[in-house]
C-alpha cells in the first residue's frame, strides 16, 4: 500500500512539473485590500489537448518506425507460382 502511495505521489509530481514546464497551468498569487491572500490557478485546456494530440501522433509514428525496422524483408527469393498452375499438365517443348 505504501508503494502505491509513493508511486501516486511520484506521478503527481511528474505531471505537475511537466505541466508547469509546458505552460499547461499558471499559478498567480496576490493580495486584496483587506490583507487577504488570493491564489488563482489558470488551466490552459486547449494547450493541454494540443500537446497530448501531438504526443500521441509522435508516439504512433515512432511505433510504426520501430515495427517497420524489426519486420523481416518481404522480398521472396523465388517468384510465387499461380495456385491454379499446379493442376495444369506441364508440356515440355
Amino acid at each position: 500500500m505504501r508503494n502505491m502511495l509513493a508511486l501516486f505521489a511520484l506521478v503527481l509530481l511528474l505531471l505537475g512539473g511537466l505541466g508547469w514546464y509546458l505552460d499547461w497551468y499558471r499559478v498567480e498569487s496576490g493580495s486584496s485590500t483587506a490583507g487577504e491572500r488570493n491564489v488563482n490557478i489558470n488551466i490552459n485546456s486547449k494547450k493541454i489537448g494540443q500537446d497530448v494530440y501531438r504526443g500521441a501522433e509522435s508516439g504512433a509514428e515512432r511505433l510504426q518506425q520501430y515495427l517497420g525496422k524489426n519486420r523481416p524483408s518481404e522480398s521472396p527469393a523465388t517468384p510465387e507460382a499461380d495456385p491454379g498452375e499446379k493442376d495444369k499438365p506441364q508440356t515440355n517443348p
